[in-house]
């Protein structure tokens, strides 16, 4: 957290910013906004690298909390800039406080206070290193209170006139042994940067930089680096619910191993949202294929140890792409197997308390069917798909009606010209058949490849269960392209795909989703599921669209939440585009090392 005290500070904010975002970190400005001009365009900068704003006070002269009366004053302006900023955040300046004051201000949490600090003008700490809830009143429903628990830099480096961190990685360590919330409050007003001399009122900012090194090297992978905005709505939302076990005292949350346990895989053949990610057998795909990742599975039993609904996370471990629990990698329908907003509550609380176990503090829920039962949780709508289907509710000759006259039906009317025939894959052979296609498809695109371990454990866990099916298309014998398709509870759904671009004139991929979708109608599945696409990808949909399909939005969200809108597709970014490019024209051998890579980090 950093208080821009002055106009000075305000000169030096982009800088220290950089300072942060270098090193992966990021933190919330706070600014005086009647004291100087608070620039605009700083803030958008701020904002749109990641960074939180935050309200310091009105005008920074000592007089906020004189009296009653003088405080409501400034209130008034103060929730002004809090609208108007669309923070929700306040601290303190110089750390003069009355909580109970607080409440006139229109904030989630305020920052005004510290765990001890006898150089600070009201001297008394709170005496913890944890947040804690201020509780509402008639006015107000109440705050999350932030104390700061590593000493101010000014009163460090430039009343004490320390020459070093230590007494900073010190108390670090202390919070880190008992497991608390380490605040930090700098000012840019007191940095000096890139070397230059110093003032009697500055310290070096390499002492900030040294300490963000500290922490990375010896603290790597064990630390949550979160805005103020997030610890806040983290904690009320931990503290909201903290204590609860049952749902209408009925039911208990506990962890299971689903390979071990057989109630598991029997619910999720019985739940409406059931499906083949949610199987035990695919946290034995996950964990044999990335080693970075671990299941956990969270349920709720009955009185008569009968599980009544489960939420199945994982630990996703990345330095690159940040430490998260995911409710399910690389699955296109992994819903929360629940029945009711109170389930999903219950279960949500036993993930943040274990998450906090894991010190893992981001969260990803995907939700297709059961968006209007998780919606009650503050999360963030952070990415989301346009899914398709198609129903099988009629008989095939109606459903092949409703396909797009010269895109789809007269293609697979003239199928039988292209002298195509179906294979149904039941050897390792015909699987890297496919993998062969698969790979050479996803190089064109620009995409890196899943790895051909994880189709081999695949086929290994579900394969013996009919679960998993895989399709050729070949002429004069040659493999010409190449379905994989997952098949469970009424649902039937195109996952993989790859094809000879030498043949793609004969429309192979028709030929195969043509016959796909009469194997489903046959068997008696309801659905033919399409999959999810990006919205982005407007070619995808034309072609998804064009089958007669329905659509729904599957939703990616993320907890805490961060801003209140939905983010742009990940398609849009420089970086995915140029990693992209990459892929395209790399050779093979480099193709595998950077799919291997990307893999390692995603989830």
């Amino acid at each position: 957290m950093h208080d821009v005290d002055t106009a000075k500070g305000h000169e030096k904010c982009l800088e220290l910013a950089q300072v942060d975002e270098k090193m992966g970190f990021r933190s919330s400005f706070n600014f005086v906004p009647e004291r100087y001009n608070v620039s605009s365009e700083v803030r958008r900068i701020l904002v749109e690298k990641g960074f939180e704003v935050g309200v310091h006070g009105l005008k920074h002269d000592g007089k906020l909390f004189s009296s009653r009366k003088t405080f409501l004053e400034q209130a008034a302006r103060i929730n002004h800039y809090l609208k108007d900023w669309k923070s929700v955040g306040f601290v303190s300046p110089s750390m003069h406080r009355n909580l109970d004051w607080i409440h006139d201000l229109n904030v989630e949490y305020d920052a005004s206070t510290f765990d001890t600090d006898p150089f600070e003008p009201q001297p008394d700490g709170i005496r913890t290193i944890f947040p804690f809830v201020v509780n509402g009143n008639l006015i107000s429903k109440g705050y999350i209170e932030l104390p700061y628990t590593l000493s101010q830099d000014h009163t460090l480096f430039v009343i004490m006139g320390e020459k070093g961190i230590d007494l900073w990685k010190q108390k670090l360590d202390w919070i880190v042994k008992n497991g608390g919330m380490a605040l930090l409050i700098t000012h840019p007003d007191y940095m000096s940067f890139n070397g230059k001399k110093l003032a009697s009122d500055e310290y070096p900012a390499e002492y900030y930089k040294e300490f963000l090194e500290y922490i990375k090297k010896i603290y790597k992978d064990q630390y949550w680096n979160a805005l103020p905005r997030d610890v806040a709505c983290f904690w009320r939302e931990r503290q909201s619910h903290k204590g609860k076990k049952a749902v209408n005292q009925k039911y208990e949350v506990t962890l299971i191993d689903p390979i071990k346990d057989p109630r598991w895989d029997a619910f999720v053949e019985n739940h409406p949202f059931g499906w083949i990610c949610h199987l035990s057998g695919w946290k034995k795909v996950l964990e044999t294929s990335f080693p970075h990742m671990k299941g956990h599975y969270l349920v709720l039993v009955d009185g008569e140890n009968k599980i009544r609904a489960g939420l199945p996370v994982f630990e996703v471990r990345s330095w690159l792409t940040g430490n998260r629990l995911v409710s399910i990698p690389f699955a296109t329908v992994s819903d929360p197997l629940i029945s009711s907003q109170e389930e999903f509550r219950e279960l949500f609380d036993a993930t943040l308390e274990l998450s906090t176990k894991l010190k893992i503090f981001n969260i990803q829920i995907k939700a297709l069917t059961s968006q209007k039962l998780v919606e009650e949780i503050p999360l963030k709508f952070q990415r989301y798909y346009v899914h398709h289907y198609l129903l099988l509710n009629k008989g095939l000759d109606e459903i092949k009606k409703s396909f797009h006259l010269t895109a789809v039906q007269q293609p697979i009317q003239k199928l039988h010209k292209a002298n195509l025939r179906l294979y149904i894959g039941n050897a390792k052979a015909d699987l890297y058949d496919f993998y062969h296609l698969y790979d050479q498809t996803r190089k064109r695109l620009g995409l890196p490849t899943q790895p051909y371990n994880l189709f081999e454990v695949l086929w290994e866990t579900f394969m013996p269960i009919n679960k998993i099916l895989v399709l050729l298309a070949k002429q004069e014998g040659h493999v010409v392209a190449g379905h994989i398709y997952f098949k469970f509870n009424k649902r039937m759904s195109m996952e993989f795909e790859g094809w000879d671009r030498n043949y793609h004139y004969l429309t192979p991929n028709h030929f195969i989703i043509w016959e796909a979708i009469k194997m489903a109608h046959s068997e008696g599945y309801q659905i033919f599921d399409f999959g999810r696409t990006s919205p982005e990808d407007t070619g995808l949909i034309k072609f998804k669209e064009r089958w007669g399909t329905k659509t729904a939005t599957f939703m990616e969200i993320v907890y805490p939440p961060h801003h209140l809108q939905v983010s742009d597709s990940k398609e849009k970014s420089l970086k995915y585009r140029l990693a992209r490019k990459v892929c395209q024209t790399v050779p093979n051998p480099g193709r595998k090392i950077i799919s291997h890579f990307c893999y390692r980090h995603l989830g």
